[in-house]
């Protein structure tokens, strides 16, 4: 007879060790659910907290914790000068489509047309976004999504708003001035400043707006390449700049949907309120254009040499 099979009391070592472990199970099982339930409490209390916060004022808008989501300029900006950077965007990337493709193949872009392109994207879509904010305010009021922009809220005045503006455009003349644009040059940049500058009265009479947003905001890939070139190829530069728009009209569709309700009660267009159960089907089509064009563009300009 093995060590096992021993009678201990009325019981077995086997049933000994089963109710053992048993017991074992049930103290941890009964700790984990303490340490749950204090959990559940903790944050129960920390969501009450907030929320009597705002509710009694603690919070001064929810534009304060929407910054949270912009944590350097919260950090690293005067509280003035913070309402005119989320005006402008500042907390949101730019980039330069067209000055790498216009450089020599195998040969890196110009720095200083990169840096200057970089500023004068920086300071265009700055004006784009304060020029649409001052136009939409009333509008933003009644969307979810933009009722704490900064001239929505009343943060800043329309008329601060404009100043601004035009402190903004002065920039974009100044960094014009740097990149000494010639007559093709200036043609296209007064064509980019229409552009921008009519964008937000497109949501009031087309239900794509998307797409007049795809032109304006792709159309410095034209200008990029006119700065470093003296020129432009339409056989690279027209597929660039198609893809472009096909590309803007894919996440900005996307990011459209989230506004329906809102768009509705405001009298505005969409492209999301336009294709509505079909959006997927059409947002397929436009990525796959974009790709085809965009390896159109890249075979038309040799970058594979």
């Amino acid at each position: 007879m093995g060590d096992k099979d021993v009678i201990l009391g009325t019981q077995t070592y086997e049933e000994k060790e089963t109710q053992w472990k048993d017991g074992r199970l049930r103290e941890r099982s009964s700790n984990w659910q303490k340490k749950n339930i204090a959990s559940h409490s903790s944050a129960t209390s920390s969501i009450s907290l907030e929320n009597n916060n705002i509710v009694s004022g603690n919070v001064s808008s929810g534009e304060n914790l929407k910054a949270n989501n912009v944590p350097w300029i919260g950090s690293y900006l005067p509280s003035q000068l913070q309402p005119y950077a989320r005006l402008a965007r500042l907390d949101m990337p730019v980039g330069t489509w067209s000055i790498a493709m216009a450089a020599a193949p195998g040969n890196i872009p110009d720095l200083k047309f990169l840096v200057l392109f970089a500023c004068w994207a920086l300071f265009l879509r700055g004006a784009g976004c304060s020029i649409n904010d001052f136009l939409d305010r009333n509008i933003d009021k009644m969307v979810e999504r933009t009722k704490f922009r900064p001239l929505a809220s009343g943060e800043l005045t329309p008329f601060q708003g404009l100043c601004f503006l035009g402190f903004q455009l002065l920039l974009v003349a100044g960094v014009g001035i740097l990149l000494r644009l010639d007559n093709l040059g200036w043609t296209l940049g007064a064509i980019t400043l229409f552009l921008v500058f009519t964008y937000p009265l497109m949501k009031r009479i087309t239900y794509w707006p998307q797409a007049y947003l795809g032109l304006v905001i792709n159309f410095g890939t034209l200008l990029g390449w006119q700065a470093v070139k003296g020129t432009l190829d339409l056989a690279i530069l027209l597929p660039l700049y198609v893809s472009g728009i096909c590309w803007t009209l894919v996440y900005d569709t996307i990011y459209a949907h989230q506004d329906k309700k809102d768009d509705i009660k405001a009298g505005v267009k969409s492209t999301a309120l336009l294709f509505g159960d079909s959006t997927k089907k059409w947002i397929a089509g436009f990525g796959f254009t974009s790709i085809g064009c965009l390896a159109l563009s890249g075979f038309n300009a040799n970058i594979d040499k």
